[in-house]
């Protein structure tokens, strides 16, 4: 098994998103997230997902997430000109 079953791969990759988002991934280990989809999925490392599939899975989802918070639009306001009165 290269990564995980196409059955259970979508949901478990959405279950791991969802951790990054609302956890956040300054949070996250990897043994957290397989605490997580064991409690909540049922999901077992080995019979359900690979190790490696897993870490590079989490890996892509925080970049990701770092690189949406980069790109996120700065408010700056532009100066207005000054008209000078002319005398």
């Amino acid at each position: 098994m290269l990564h995980a079953p196409p059955d259970r791969e979508a949901e478990i990759e959405s279950h791991v998103r969802n951790l990054v988002d609302t956890v956040g991934y300054e949070n996250l280990t990897y043994g957290t997230v397989r605490k997580e989809l064991r409690d909540d999925l049922d999901a077992r490392q080995g019979s359900d997902y690979e190790k490696k599939w897993l870490e590079a899975l989490l890996v892509r989802l925080v970049e990701e997430k770092l690189a949406k918070e980069q790109v996120r639009p700065r408010t700056r306001s532009c100066p207005r000109e000054r008209r000078l009165a002319s005398g």
